[in-house]
Order: C-alpha cells, then structure tokens, then sequence
C-alpha cells in the first residue's frame, strides 16, 4: 500500500478502477481477538468514506514524492485525562486551545530525528528519538496518579509492564503529535491569513491565539492510552468486557524511545487506530479523522439502501 508504481491502489488506478490516486484505512479495536479473524476496521480505494468520521478530517503535508509517507512532527504534547467517579472522558475533544495540552519540551530538528518520520500501518507499535524519552518520562510521571504507579510496581517511566484495571488505563495521559499540515497549492501568506480565523476552529487544526507560528499550519493527532498500552492477552484469548471497568489485565507500554539520530521515527498502527486515514496522492496530503472504524455501520447503511 505505499507510494510505488506496483503498489495495490495506483495499479486499481492505472486499471482505470478509480477515479483518485487515493486510498482510506481505518483500524477499529473489538476488544477481543479471534482466531477465526476478527473484524478491525475498514478500507476504501479511491477515497475516503465521511459516515466513519466523528470529527472533521484535517490534513497533514506529505512529505515524500514517492515511496514511504513521510510527516514532519512539530511537537508532542500530553493531555491529562479528565475522570470525575465512574464517568470517564476516554476521548478528551480535539481542541484548538493548547493550554490543555503539556509540551513534552525538544527542539523540533532533535524531534524528527534527522530523519524521516514516517506512518507506516505495517509497524504496529510507535519508535521515536532517544532524545525524547527523559522529557516524555518526566511530564508523564507527573499527570500519572499513585495507585497507578504503584500498580506497574512504584516504576517510574515508560516501557513497563503495568496490571491495570480499564478505568485506570483510561486515566493515564493522551499522547497528542502536532504536525505540520498541508497547505493548498498557490495559496499564498495573505490569503492563508483570511481564511485563518475559519480554520482554527476546526477540531484538530491548532488554534492562532495559542501558539502564532503554527496557526492554522499545524494539526492535532491524539493517541489515548488505549492505544498505546497493548494488553497482553491471555492464551485463551479472552474477549475483553468494555464495560467492566473494573476488569484487570496485564498492559505494555508500546511508545519506544529506541531511535538513534539520523535514524527518524516511526508512527505505527497503534497511532494510527481510531482515525480514519486519507492517503490522497493526488494532492500530496494525508488526511485524519477521528473514527470508531465500525464497518458494520457501512454494511448496515449499504443494506438499507
């Protein structure tokens, strides 16, 4: 599925099968696995599908011509999750006002790594800059409360083993990326500055009174917890009960700050996950969107009709 010649959508393309040199995924979490398979999402050629989306779909720069798709990561920030009894925000609203927001604090050329950032489905956990990891460690302890930490055993950071039980695992921070976003062709800077006050209070497009260096040039990519700590499943395979909060289960942490310079970074398909991704090459931008990714919402719809 990357940018090649013989890659499965440009040769649907060149077939005349599609009318866009673009392709969607959406990977959704059923909570379970099966060994018979599983149902994880959707994929659509040719575009994307607006009934998957929750929140407006914003767009990031590609970075690369041809081959792997290369983003250019801006910022990391991590957004404390709000929890008030047995009512869990587990998805904080994507906002244009940072101050919700704690700058992971490294410089933007170290952030990248020297290399290409790249967004790769076929990588299933996260690899960022070594550089990284003491700062992330360090904002992260500090939004982490006590009894979690204690029940990863009092370990202070990150690629732990943590037993958690779901309501705790929804209490842990939301890792959001900030990335450079894509501008439309022969717009220039007096242009782009009208229609500024319109894009900015657009979920996930960063907001001009915060921060005027990215203002409307950036956008906002949230990864909450349930995607970057990966349950440890059992040999049974176990299906996992949603609603139980108060289940336990064994959590690694899939964020690695494993990156040497000149070496880039890697956001994976747990970053991925819960967004509907618009490969649009025609336009040399991929599009985000957050997504519960049920197809089952498409199949239903398509029965309807």
């Amino acid at each position: 599925m990357y940018d090649a010649t013989e890659a499965f959508w440009s040769q649907m393309y060149h077939a005349n099968k599609m009318k866009q040199q673009a392709y969607s995924l959406c990977f959704a979490e059923p909570g379970h696995v099966d060994r018979k398979g599983t149902l994880a999402g959707a994929m659509v050629l040719g575009g994307s599908d607006t009934r998957l989306h929750t929140t407006p779909m914003v767009y990031a720069e590609l970075m690369s011509k041809r081959g792997k798709f290369h983003l250019h990561l801006e910022k990391v920030y991590l957004q404390e999750t709000r929890f008030d009894g047995d009512t869990i925000n587990i998805n904080p609203p994507i906002s244009s006002d940072l101050t919700t927001l704690n700058n992971v604090q490294i410089f933007e050329e170290a952030l990248n790594n020297k290399g290409p950032v790249i967004l790769d489905s076929g990588t299933t956990a996260t690899y960022l800059t070594k550089t990284l990891e003491r700062h992330f460690v360090n904002v992260f302890n500090d939004l982490v409360s006590e009894d979690i930490m204690e029940m990863a055993g009092n370990s202070r950071g990150v690629q732990k083993t943590y037993e958690l039980t779901l309501r705790q695992l929804y209490q842990l921070p939301t890792i959001v990326f900030m990335i450079k976003a894509w501008q439309p062709p022969n717009s220039d800077d007096d242009n782009a500055k009208h229609d500024l006050s319109e894009k900015t209070h657009i979920p996930g497009m960063v907001g001009s009174d915060m921060d005027p260096r990215h203002a409307g040039h950036s956008i906002l990519l949230r990864m909450p917890a349930q995607n970057y700590m990966a349950r440890v499943h059992d040999d049974d395979m176990e299906e996992v009960d949603l609603t139980d909060l108060d289940s336990t289960a064994t959590y690694n942490f899939h964020v690695f700050f494993t990156k040497q310079a000149g070496h880039g970074g890697v956001l994976g398909a747990n970053v991925m996950q819960g967004h509907d991704i618009l490969f649009d090459m025609d336009n040399q931008r991929i599009g985000f969107a957050e997504s519960t990714c049920e197809y089952e919402v498409l199949a239903d719809d398509e029965e309807d009709s």
